[in-house]
């Protein structure tokens, strides 16, 4: 622990300037919002990167925050602003796993979608296939059979399709976000596990042009990883909703993050963490 040697950029700024690449959960929403209204806080920013004109931008983790704060009327938000081109900025992928239905069901459900293709496969023909970009998804089932899911090969006919295929479990199912496809290894810790879903890799340019033709992945598919994402910063909700000048605003949380590094509030933990109240 050691106090920071540079703080994170953190602004004030419109929720209208905020652009999702992600759908939202609509419970997990409520939850937030339900949370927000009751502490009067922002706990935490949303994490952003410029669109290329500086005032607007893509949210890379925080969409149920931001839409939590839009349903309840808030007029801005706390953002951090990342730099997309930062090495540290990673871009990794959550897999679904998927409980709680039938996997013949689940099966059926998903080789109904149009324009959509099944193939049987094994684990090592599906994993090169994805990172080659010769499928768009592949799945892996509670018995350790492996399925291929091909579509379109273009970027917006690729994530309308993957939009489909989550769609016939979103509603049906329990989704658990998890980043292996050892089903073995997945069946010894949940329940009533019916398959695995690998969905592929994307690039930061691939958030930006999805971002900018208005384009959404499904939900909890994207993880970014940032490396100095800062935590607690207690923004009070009046503050947010006022009817100020952003600039007024900015002004105040410069001044708030300048006394809080004065009394020694503010600090920096390098380690990895896990956390078991989230």
């Amino acid at each position: 622990m050691s106090a920071p040697s540079q703080l994170p950029d953190l602004r004030i700024v419109p929720t209208n300037n905020l652009f999702l690449h992600e759908d939202v959960e609509p419970a997990r929403v409520e939850r937030i919002a339900q949370r927000v209204q009751q502490d009067q806080l922002l706990k935490n920013p949303v994490i952003v990167a410029e669109l290329g004109d500086g005032n607007h931008f893509v949210v890379l983790d925080g969409a149920n925050r931001l839409t939590a704060l839009k349903q309840l009327g808030v007029r801005d938000s706390l953002v951090q602003v990342e730099d997309y081109g930062d090495p540290d900025v990673k871009l990794d992928t959550w897999y679904h796993l998927i409980c709680d239905i039938d996997k013949h069901d689940l099966f059926a459900r998903i080789g109904a979608v149009a324009s959509l293709r099944l193939k049987a496969s094994d684990l090592s023909h599906a994993r090169a296939a994805l990172a080659y970009h010769q499928i768009i998804a592949y799945m892996v089932c509670n018995d350790g059979d492996v399925h291929q899911i091909d579509g379109p090969k273009d970027l917006s006919g690729r994530v309308t399709l993957l939009n489909r295929v989550a769609k016939t479990y979103k509603s049906n199912a329990t989704i658990y976000r998890v980043q292996t496809d050892r089903i073995d290894e997945l069946l010894s810790t949940y329940k009533n596990v019916a398959a695995v879903v690998v969905y592929p890799r994307f690039a930061p340019a691939d958030i930006l042009e999805l971002t900018r033709n208005d384009v959404k992945l499904p939900t909890g598919i994207t993880r970014h990883l940032i490396p100095r994402r800062a935590l607690r910063v207690n923004l009070p909700l009046s503050m947010l909703a006022a009817d100020k000048a952003i600039d007024e605003k900015n002004q105040w949380l410069h001044e708030r993050i300048s006394q809080m590094m004065r009394d020694g509030h503010i600090r920096y933990y390098q380690e990895s963490t896990y956390l078991f109240d989230e």
